[in-house]
């Protein structure tokens, strides 16, 4: 038995070693090469998994469809900072979370991914502890954990060039969906505005706070075994604030708690720029602080750095930004609590009478709570809905 244990564990390190250094794809192949598909689709929400989805029914051929987006902003949670410094910096989602040939692997026409990555690996860690009077090195972290992000673009320039240019026509800002009913033959979703559209299918793609909020009402009501498996998706409250001062005062990445960190936002990017990211994302003190003014959030956390490093954060301070997105009010969260929700996806996955489908980061397996997730979800569910045509 133990030898058995012994060599499960084995295998489960190699896979994930392979995976990290890029050695196989992570992207499953298309299980369908093209579709005679003449219904009529309705995409909700045009974030990483909405644009995905849309993006692989051009590619498979199909464009009766449309992407209905509450916001005025595509993208959901994958913005960019394009005015801040010289060089644009993620607003939402970051790291790469996985071997950067994903980005190719991803794309379905002929483009060639030309985004040059940087390997994230901080060589300054401290944990701050005593009231953050005392930072503690953690000598040999960095030898255990890194990362990719982008070098001098974004997840946003990213999903925009390679996938969004090319559903672009088809996608309706502006228009946050109050209700689907898929009592009829036909599903008729009606927007805010007051507008109805009529569809045979419908992808929903919004954050499970949307869902568990109840901002879109279902006629007939979800089934309950669904509604219960959303219910218990866990959401990270959350915000980020970019610092920029005149002076490099600060380590490369300091842990506050489970939840908050400051870290180096420009390391390893081309630039002379001095900027300190925090992010906050889950836990209590998080909890209260998204309920703050953002002068209130710039204030505190001013107090806080300058505590942490003896005044500099006033002496050096040039300019800040603040990216809320417990107040975005079509998202609610930063990202899905990937260590603690406990659901049953598949069950979410389970198209309701093969017209309602649900896509996101949350519902992509071990790609759970990332941009590229979410990307591979949207790809897969709308090859599901095609199928399920055929």
């Amino acid at each position: 038995m133990i030898s058995i244990f012994v060599l499960a564990l084995l295998l489960k390190t190699s896979d994930a070693f392979f995976w990290r250094h890029g050695r196989y794809s992570e992207v499953p192949p298309l299980e369908l090469s093209s579709t005679d598909y003449t219904g009529k689709i309705i995409i909700i929400g045009a974030g990483p998994a909405g644009i995905s989805a849309a993006y692989t029914l051009e590619y498979l051929g199909f464009q009766n469809y449309q992407i209905l987006e509450a916001s005025a902003e595509v993208g959901g949670r994958v913005q960019e900072l394009d005015d801040f410094i010289d060089l644009p910096l993620d607003a939402g989602a970051e790291w790469i979370h996985t071997h950067p040939r994903i980005l190719q692997d991803m794309i379905l026409f002929d483009d060639v991914v030309t985004d040059e990555t940087i390997v994230y690996r901080p060589k300054q860690y401290r944990w701050a502890v005593f009231r953050d009077r005392i930072k503690i090195p953690l000598l040999f972290r960095r030898f255990v954990y890194q990362e990719w992000k982008f070098k001098r673009t974004t997840w946003k320039s990213y999903l925009h060039d390679y996938m969004y240019t090319y559903v672009q026509d088809r996608v309706q800002v502006g228009a946050p969906v109050q209700t689907i009913d898929y009592t009829g033959a036909k599903i008729q979703v009606t927007t805010s505005n007051g507008d109805t559209l009529e569809a045979d299918k419908v992808i929903v793609a919004v954050p499970p706070t949307m869902l568990q909020n109840g901002n879109i009402d279902f006629i007939p009501d979800l089934p309950s075994s669904k509604t219960a498996e959303i219910n218990k998706v866990e959401m990270y409250e959350g915000f980020k604030i970019w610092f920029e001062f005149d002076d490099r005062f600060y380590q490369d990445y300091t842990i506050i708690d489970s939840y908050r960190i400051y870290f180096d936002g420009v390391l390893g990017k081309p630039t002379q720029r001095n900027v300190l990211t925090m992010l906050s994302a889950g836990g209590e003190v998080t909890g209260d602080l998204v309920k703050l003014s953002d002068e209130n959030l710039f204030e505190f956390h001013m107090k806080e750095l300058d505590k942490l490093f003896r005044g500099k954060a006033t002496e050096h301070y040039v300019q800040h930004r603040i990216q809320n997105w417990s107040q975005e009010p079509y998202i609610k969260e930063t990202w899905e609590a990937g260590y603690n929700s406990r659901f049953d996806e598949g069950r979410i996955l389970e198209p309701i009478d093969e017209k309602i489908y649900f896509c996101g980061g949350y519902l992509s397996g071990d790609h759970y709570a990332t941009v590229h997730g979410a990307i591979l979800s949207g790809r897969e569910v709308a090859q599901k809905a095609l199928k399920d045509a055929a």
